[in-house]
């Protein structure tokens, strides 16, 4: 029987009065995918460019667009800016209220200074393309690569000219939320080489604090973020569930789950298909965490941060309920 990738949490919502929603938070930017605004753009690979990376400064929104190689600039759902990029092609960007820098295919960070990009360091040879996470804050730079038990949380100057040389001030274990937030995930106690349980470590280098989220899942666990919290003081995170069907087809399934504090789940949104997979789709700027959407026939940002464990959409129905019911079981919709 063909074993379906589904949120139990749906389910339990359904029975406590908790509610499932595709979309959630504020949306601060949405955009018609359409040639005359934003599209996509597949190669000979079936490579989708688009919408890769952003940032959000001074409310407007920062779109790196692959597919055009430029960053396009938003606020109030308006385009206000257009960069074109004609010196290199970049993958990352990142930015504050004064400044914007990207990093280019070969790895070489650059500034922008109002009108032109400047380079200004080479991450090579010491790192590689598996660089990811690339984020700005108060005259720092930070970048995740994944290395040893946990990966690694790199924090350097930001040179304002060229430099031979970045100076690298401290390293961190795991991914950064924030400059005072940092988390990787641990799943020493399990054996397995997949796992379906893990623990989500988040840690706080200013006072030394520790907090330990149990995650858990019917379906092996894939990658696992914390997303700060809600409103009202609940753990968010995003977790990757995976499974095979019977012909051995890998399965997947993303979400963000509200948690109480012994890990049980309150809400569950689960995260549409996406047309473009953003490496950074998650990411905290000022405070707020932001969720990168790229859906078939919409680009949307949403503000994360204000929601509560109980989410303003409806409750499932009864026919969706028998709906999900239906397809845990295999059986036709």
């Amino acid at each position: 029987m063909l074993k379906k990738l589904l949120c139990t949490a749906c389910i339990g919502a359904a029975l406590t009065g908790l509610s499932c929603a595709a979309a959630l938070g504020t949306t601060i930017l949405e955009i018609p995918v359409t040639s005359s605004t934003l599209s996509y753009r597949i190669d000979e690979q079936s490579s989708v460019f688009g919408p890769q990376d952003y940032f959000v400064a001074n409310e407007t929104v920062y779109l790196l667009d692959s597919a055009q190689n430029r960053i396009l600039a938003y606020q109030n759902h308006k385009l206000t800016k257009t960069i074109s990029i004609s010196d290199f092609t970049a993958i990352d960007i990142a930015g504050d209220s004064h400044t914007l820098y990207a990093i280019d295919n070969l790895l070489n960070l650059y500034c922008y200074d109002g009108s032109i990009f400047a380079k200004v360091a080479s991450l090579t040879p010491k790192f590689d393309e598996q660089l990811s996470n690339f984020q700005i804050s108060n005259g720092f730079g930070y970048f995740y690569m994944p290395e040893g038990d946990h990966g690694t949380t790199y924090q350097f100057k930001l040179p304002e000219q060229y430099t031979s040389e970045l100076s690298f001030t401290q390293t961190f274990d795991g991914y950064r939320l924030d400059d005072d937030t940092f988390y990787y995930k641990d799943s020493s106690d399990s054996e397995e080489l997949f796992s379906s349980t893990c623990e989500l470590v988040v840690y706080h280098p200013s006072n030394g604090q520790t907090q330990r989220i149990p995650v858990s899942s019917d379906y092996y666990l894939g990658q696992v973020q914390y997303l700060g919290k809600t409103i009202d003081g609940h753990p968010m995170i995003y977790v990757e569930e995976v499974t095979q069907d019977e012909t051995y087809k890998i399965k997947t399934r993303q979400s963000i789950r509200v948690l109480n504090d012994t890990g049980n789940t309150l809400s569950a949104y689960e995260i549409p298909k996406q047309t473009l997979y953003a490496a950074s789709a998650f990411a905290s700027f000022d405070g707020h965490v932001y969720e990168l959407s790229n859906l078939t026939d919409t680009i949307q940002v949403h503000l994360l941060s204000d929601i509560t464990a109980r989410s303003t959409a409806p409750a499932l129905s009864i026919a969706d309920l028998a709906r999900l019911l239906l397809q845990l079981h295999g059986l036709p919709v």
